[in-house]
């Protein structure tokens, strides 16, 4: 029996493990004692595998490390035993004061704990998330509706500064609030509010839009009139606007009685233009848009709502149709004049593709139903529920009133992307009609997807409930969430796990941490130093006039979020960089830095307001100044009166750091329980041989430790597969340029240690580093290793290795593992360059592929569109072309009844005519010949006309052909005409040309003759007529000189 306890034996055999002797790696006195503490008779070799192997070690030795005989045991055996109860003694002592040191710790641990639950409860989070979890309470708005944050109202007086109008899609009142509706609230509430904090008159409005047959269909459904089925969704979506803090100015219903008369006003405008007319329609109808369809698109669905797959329901019925095509080059002129129309770009160009093609006439009006708006003049029919719904961004503002033409037209109208051809088609055309101005622009927004870029459905169950999402997150978190994420526009993939990143990355690290630095350092108050000559961490008006330009496109909402996070961003790294807590001998320059940095927040709560208005909100509230347009802030960041008092005493953290709560799925637990299970199955065995047992090392002795082989599992058998045939792939290679290894013998016992011949002549030419007998180890030097014994028994005895056996590791071992570590090493990085390399290729082929397969979704897309325009081209030729045919065919038909129908009268007329003239009705047989004979006459008459006018094409050829003569002589006659009014109006130029030419011709001659008279006064003036007969000479010479001028 081992006087050592199991227990120790267990440490013993733990320590061996990786130690030579229980000192070390050198025999030293302590192995003589231990070996002697044990006994004489040897551990189980079974249980305590090292200490067996240490054991035999030990008591074959006959010197120590220091010179000491083993014959001196016994002595050191007494004296351990001493020093072992002395240590007994001790432990017991020091167990004692483990135990009261652990009870002091744990004491002092929960102290801790408590202080810091109590601190926590102290501290103050300003923004905080809002649960409601009643379903019934979230569907009810509140009659008192909850703070709306910072700029929820106009900063400047209504007609002091520019006007803003923002409008939205009025939500439909046949079902409850989804994510996409808050999307497009929060987008235009962040547009409202940014124009209010920039200085503008901003009227925001929304609404819902509650006339139609599908709300009638709903009403019946339930149970309930249609009145009460608004109010219950429109209650829901003002309770849905509210946790939002939406801050829209009008919230305008269209069954309210003013938007009623509005519409009514508007179609009288319309119809007075001619614009709108009654007709039949027969054709497909689609319940969820509320429109009919053309025959073309029936055919394309199948017949079937291409979105519910309901089928379409066929229609005939009596409707006032809007002629929509009068307008449609004026609205394309328009749309490429104005490139900021419809925004984003890809959309404007989308409505340009789709006007390319002739606009049919909208029907506008319904007779099916009685829910809507009454048609002036018209009781049986109600007003089509697109042309009631977009008049209320009309209604709202007044814009048919013209006392109160204020706000119109619209600045900025926000739209979802698949109602773009109501609001981008059908509503300018009716205001074109109207002579209204159009909106300045048109936003169009993407959808909100699931995280992985699905489409939100019921059936897939990934639809998202902003309810939900709003009892989890701060309503600031949400709102910022949504316009920075995603470009506008485009789609947006909402994931709880961004909304997180967000609000820890912006709103806590970037904005919240400089919030509460600045209010900590202020010290209780703005201080009273000034701040012109400090280095500003950005530029005031620079940042507002660049972002006053992003919000002003209206689609770069998350542009102007980046430049936002961009300027929060710099400010931390310049607070960062002066560190004004390090200043403590310039007091002045330290307080105008902290005045400089509570500057900066300002400012900074006026950018961030339109996105956080709640958070901003609160920062105006603990720097107790009221918020002021951006166009009047002091570009050298004063704005806050120094020495104002700033309450720090209640003021807590802006906002709190949000942790990301993994679910596991069921897949996921099902891959945990397998590999669970697996490594059960392939449990990590111990090493076996000499290249895996980790107590080898230089100058120790070590003998092979058996151990039962267990089975293993499938995975396990599988994986060894794999890194057979990797070895095998090693050989091969290493036969072709590397040193080479045998295969194991069959009688060996072990397979880590087998080397040929031909493997220690190439390890030959290795360089030696060192000599292992003269090598020393700091601080002693080394003892010589134990004498190599070879072994007794074995087929080969020189690479065979046996419990109690000998060998030098250093001039056996070290050289193979050097050439086979350093060729696996360097085999293991080419594979691995190999794999990267391979691994690269294949994401270059991948993307590759991925382009080449997306191109060519695009080419069989736009092959399919133009497939369809060609065959509606076709078509709608074709119809024209048949319409044009059918029209000529009835219009002769007509004519040529007419004109028999004026024969035959006038062949009656005619024949009475005559007979009175010839006296035939003067005789007494006039009444048996107007009863008798006349009768039979015009009987045959007519049924010889008819027999003549038998063929209907007939006579409409000779009338075609009579009309087409007089037409044609009419053509002469009007040709001549103009023939010879041309003539008279050349012989009218000509005589008018003739004349002035003759008028020219007597003005000249009366210019000649008057000077030649004043000629001839001249003359005579110089010479004196002395005789009689030159006075009478002069006197006839000037007689014949007038004549000849008359």
């Amino acid at each position: 029996m081992s006087p050592l306890s199991s227990a120790t034996l267990q440490q013993l055999d733990a320590f061996l493990l990786t130690h030579s002797y229980a000192a070390g790696f050198t025999p030293s006195q302590l192995d003589f004692k231990i070996l002697a503490n044990i006994g004489g008779s040897a551990p189980d070799a079974a249980a305590y595998p090292n200490v067996a192997r240490w054991y035999t070690h030990i008591s074959h030795l006959k010197v120590t490390s220091n010179g000491v005989d083993a014959a001196s045991a016994d002595k050191a055996a007494e004296k351990a035993a001493r020093k072992k109860a002395k240590a007994a003694e001790k432990a017991a002592r020091a167990a004692k004061a483990a135990e009261a040191k652990a009870a002091r710790a744990a004491a002092a641990a929960a102290k801790q704990n408590a202080n810091a639950k109590q601190h926590r409860k102290e501290v103050v989070i300003d923004i905080l998330p809002e649960p409601m979890p009643d379903v019934e309470e979230r569907r009810v708005a509140k009659t008192t509706p909850p703070a709306l944050g910072a700029v929820a109202h106009n900063l400047v007086k209504p007609g002091d500064a520019e006007k803003y109008y923002i409008t939205t899609a009025i939500n439909y009142t046949n079902g409850w609030a989804h994510i996409g509706h808050a999307y497009e609230a929060v987008a235009a509430d962040a547009l409202a509010r940014w124009n209010r904090v920039y200085g503008r008159d901003v009227e925001f409005c929304t609404g819902t839009d509650e006339h139609g047959q599908k709300i009638a269909q709903k009403a019946e459904s339930k149970g309930k009139t249609p009145q009460e089925i608004c109010d219950i969704y429109a209650s829901a979506f003002q309770a849905l606007n509210q946790r939002l803090r939406i801050s829209n100015d009008i919230y305008i219903r269209t069954t309210d009685e003013h938007h009623m008369k509005t519409c009514q006003k508007l179609w009288e405008i319309v119809s007075s233009k001619g614009d709108i007319y009654l007709d039949n329609y027969t054709g497909y109808y689609l319940v969820r848009e509320e429109r009919y369809v053309t025959d073309a698109e029936a055919k394309e669905w199948d017949y079937k709502d291409p979105s519910t797959g309901k089928p379409l329901t066929e229609m005939s019925e009596e409707s006032y149709f809007f002629r929509m095509g009068r307008y449609q080059q004026r609205l394309v002129d328009h749309i490429k004049s104005h490139p900021d129309f419809i925004k984003p770009e890809q959309y404007r160009q989308q409505i340009l593709a789709r006007l390319e093609e002739p606009l049919r006439d909208l029907s506008c009006s319904r007779r099916t139903f009685s829910w809507g708006i009454p048609i002036p003049g018209s009781d049986d029919h109600v007003m089509y529920v697109w042309f009631d719904a977009l008049t209320n961004y009309l209604s709202a503002v007044n814009g048919l009133d013209s006392d109160k033409p204020h706000y119109w037209p619209a600045n900025a109208h926000i739209i979802g992307k698949d109602i773009i051809w109501f609001h981008c088609v059908i509503w300018p055309c009716m205001l074109m009609s109207a002579d209204i101005p159009l909106p300045e622009s048109v936003a169009v927004h993407g959808f909100i997807q699931d995280a992985e870029g699905k489409k939100m459905s019921k059936s897939i169950g990934n639809v998202v409930d902003p309810h939900d999402v709003l009892d989890k997150f701060p309503v600031d978190t949400v709102r910022w969430y949504m316009l920075s994420d995603a470009p506008y526009g485009g789609d947006l993939k909402f994931s709880t796990a961004a909304m997180i990143n967000t609000h820890n990355a912006d709103l806590c690290n970037g904005l919240g941490n400089l919030v509460n630095r600045a209010i900590a350092l202020s010290g209780g108050c703005v201080p009273e130093f000034s701040v012109k000559d400090l280095e500003k961490p950005f530029d005031l008006r620079k940042t507002i006039d660049d972002l006053d330009a992003t919000m002003r496109q209206q689609d770069a909402i998350s542009e102007g979020c980046a430049i936002i996070r961009q300027v929060t961003g710099a400010t931390n790294e310049w607070i960062t960089r002066v560190e004004p807590w390090k200043i403590k001998d310039d007091k002045e320059k330290r307080m105008a830095i902290i005045r400089l940095l509570m500057e900066s927040v300002y400012v900074l709560a006026h950018l961030w307001a339109p996105f956080i208005p709640m958070g901003a909100d609160k920062i105006f509230e603990k720097l107790a100044t009221a918020p002021r347009p951006l166009k009047d802030l002091s570009e050298t960041f004063e704005n806050l009166e120094p020495g104002h008092p700033i309450p720090t005493s209640k003021s807590g953290c802006l906002m709190q750091g949000a942790v990301i709560k993994r679910t596991t799925t069921a897949e996921e637990k099902i891959e945990r329980i397998k590999r669970k299970l697996d490594n059960e199955n392939t449990r990590k065995q111990p090493l076996v041989g000499l290249m895996g047992d980790s107590r080898i090392c230089r100058g120790s002795t070590c003998g092979r430790v058996r151990v039962p082989v267990q089975e293993k599992s499938n995975w396990a058998r599988s994986s060894d597969l794999a890194r057979e045939m990797q070895r095998r792939k090693l050989q091969r290679a290493d036969r072709v340029g590397g040193v080479s290894r045998e295969s194991p013998l069959p009688a060996h016992r072990h397979a880590d240690v087998q080397s040929s011949q031909q493997c220690y002549e190439k390890l030959t030419e290795i360089v030696t580093e060192y000599d292992a007998d003269t090598e020393t180890s700091f601080p002693h030097e080394r003892p010589p290793s134990p004498v190599f014994m070879p072994a007794y028994s074995g087929s080969d005895v020189a690479t065979q290795i046996l419990d109690g056996d000998f060998f030098d590791f250093d001039k056996e071992v070290v050289p193979v593992l050097e050439v086979i570590v350093g060729r696996t090493i360097e085999r293991a990085l080419m594979e691995v360059l190999e794999e990267e390399e391979v691994e690269a290729i294949q994401k270059r082929q991948a993307g590759f592929q991925a382009l080449r397969h997306a191109e060519l979704l695009e080419a069989q897309r736009m092959e399919g569109v133009e497939k369809r325009r060609s065959y509606e081209r076709e078509r709608r030729r074709t119809q024209e072309h048949m319409r044009i045919t059918t029209e000529g065919v009835l219009r002769r038909k007509l004519l040529s009844r007419q004109l028999a129908k004026h024969f035959v009268a006038q062949l009656e007329a005619d024949v009475l005519r005559r007979l009175g003239r010839l006296g035939r009705f003067d005789d007494p047989q006039l009444i048996d010949v107007q009863t008798k004979i006349l009768p039979n006459v015009t009987s045959g008459a007519i049924e010889m006309t008819s027999l003549r006018h038998a063929c209907t094409h007939v006579a409409a050829e000779l009338i075609e052909a009579a009309c087409t003569d007089r037409t044609r002589r009419f053509n002469e006659s009007r040709n001549e005409y103009l023939t010879r009014k041309k003539m008279v109006e050349a012989v009218v130029v000509a005589a008018e040309k003739e004349s002035r030419i003759i008028l020219e011709i007597e003005k000249m001659e009366a210019e000649r003759i008057n000077n030649e008279r004043e000629m001839m006064k001249s003359w005579e003036a110089h010479e004196d007529p002395s005789t009689p007969e030159a006075v009478e000479e002069a006197t006839n010479e000037e007689d014949g000189g007038a004549a000849e001028g008359r």
